[in-house]
């Protein structure tokens, strides 16, 4: 079993660096189960997932009407990856070379929500007897739903018999699906001072778009193995 040497899990905060954000990772967290069929062959099953959840102190201002958009900015981010492959193996003393495939399907999420101090019946002090404005809700949003096939190229390295690293180099073919939504507004209705209304704006349907490309953006793992 093998385990990813990537940062898995950091927090965020203001609590000792004064900043306006807080927010929780769980980055790149990947375990990679190998099974021996024969004497160089091997059954490979590989998890990866990923959490990212961050949250911005927005507008903090104290007089009307630029208070009302007073609030926080969050994003989310999620991710889960299967995979499912075979190695073709080279053993030489400690060192032992692979070549190898692996299909994979991942699916993922990303949204940033914004939510706002004053809502429909709170009283604000306003000098307009009345007065409108739109804000912003959400944007960014969408739903990815991916694919692929894998060439592996690897070495592992045993410490002992039962501890090793690995490097390993992977090119992915990537058929992609994604399921974009547009930026969506609120309208805030204040009629002297109370907000009588907040209404959401129509907005038009997700949009669906597919690709197929080469993932390039980690091409390298390096990984801590155990042998039981």
């Amino acid at each position: 079993m093998l385990i990813s040497i990537n940062p898995l899990i950091s927090f965020v905060g203001n609590m000792f660096n004064g900043t306006t954000d807080n927010g929780l990772y769980l980055t790149s967290g990947s375990i990679l189960y190998r099974k021996h069929l024969e004497k160089n062959v091997t059954k490979r099953y590989r998890l990866n997932f990923q959490i990212s959840s961050i949250n911005y102190l927005g507008y903090n201002e104290k007089y009307f009407p630029d208070l009302l958009k007073n609030g926080t900015h969050r994003t989310n981010y999620f991710s889960l990856t299967y995979a499912f492959g075979k190695e073709k193996r080279y053993q030489m003393k400690n060192i032992s070379l692979y070549t190898g495939w692996e299909v994979f399907s991942r699916a993922s999420h990303y949204s940033e929500i914004w939510k706002y101090e004053y809502n429909k019946g709170d009283e604000v002090d306003s000098v307009f007897p009345d007065y409108s404005l739109n804000r912003i809700v959400s944007e960014g949003n969408y739903n990815q739903l991916q694919g692929g096939i894998v060439g592996l190229l690897g070495i592992d390295y045993h410490f002992s018999k039962m501890f090793y690293v690995n490097m390993e180099l992977s090119i992915p073919l990537v058929i992609n699906f994604e399921l974009i939504s547009e930026r969506k507004y609120e309208d805030v209705k204040v009629i002297g001072n109370r907000i009588v209304d907040v209404m959401q704006q129509d907005t038009e349907k997700p949009t669906l778009l597919w690709d197929v490309y080469i993932n390039s953006s980690q091409l390298l793992q390096f990984r801590a193995g155990v042998v039981f």
